[in-house]
């Protein structure tokens, strides 16, 4: 079942100033919070290495294919774990590739996983996002995956999963498409739109978010493109007319 919905408008949800961080218990984190995430995506520790600052790395493998005028960058397999956002700024006409079983995990949940910024055409397939150590609770913490100014942006065969507040925050973007992706366990919604011009959201699996869709001012999305997708367990979000909302029609 498709559904084109233009116009969408969102009442002003601002996001709620930042509390005091409740920390999981200390069983859950670091090594053990590592352990389980990528069980869950069905890898044991032993199977691939271990990256520090896997931002860093990342960054560089992108910014060399840039230089040399690629239009494509193959991420080694690799746990990539990151002390601060991966900032994918002014990238063109690239496709980043991840060999499979990849995973980039960041341990400060204060910061977005990774910032897509005044990019264009770019393409990123096949890794496992998240948060390396959770909140119990939403605490206004960052998103999964921050994607503004940008025009173009593809997101393929990742899984945008647990911890991030927002799974994708959408500002001022044009033509992004989600593509059989998992959106799940995120604290507070989804994804979180402020202004997207142009959005599919095809053939993925969006589970167990506290929201489908949530939004601030000005709250927009028009042309937006729900079909073939898995949704269940979220709440829809708010908005301003019911036959506006989304993610209850998609089955």
């Amino acid at each position: 079942m498709a559904l084109t919905t233009a116009g969408l408008t969102v009442p002003h949800s601002p996001r709620p100033a930042r509390a005091r961080p409740r920390i999981a218990p200390a069983a859950l984190l670091c090594g053990i919070c590592l352990a389980l995430t990528l069980s869950a995506c069905g890898y044991a520790l032993a199977d691939l290495p271990e990256v520090r600052s896997g931002q860093v790395i990342i960054a560089k493998y992108v910014l060399d294919a840039q230089r040399s005028g690629r239009d494509t960058v193959l991420i080694p397999a690799a746990i990539y774990l990151a002390d601060s956002t991966l900032d994918l700024s002014a990238v063109s006409s690239l496709c980043i590739f991840f060999e499979p079983g990849s995973s980039l995990l960041l341990d400060d949940p204060w910061r977005d996983v990774v910032r897509i910024g005044a990019c264009s055409e770019v393409t990123i397939q096949g890794c496992h996002f998240s948060h390396l150590v959770p909140f119990e609770d939403y605490q206004c913490h960052g998103a999964v995956f921050c994607i503004e100014g940008s025009r173009d942006v593809r997101l393929i065969d990742c899984e945008i999963c647990g911890c991030g507040a927002m799974g994708l925050v959408l500002d001022r973007c044009s033509d992004v498409a989600i593509r059989n992706c998992l959106v799940e366990n995120n604290s507070h919604s989804a994804f979180f739109v402020v202004d997207v011009d142009g959005l599919e959201i095809i053939d993925c699996i969006i589970r167990n978010n506290h929201y489908l869709f949530w939004s601030s001012i000005p709250g927009r999305i028009t042309d937006l493109l729900m079909t073939g997708n898995l949704v269940s367990g979220n709440a829809p979000g708010y908005y301003d007319r019911e036959q506006h909302v989304p993610g209850p029609l998609q089955h």
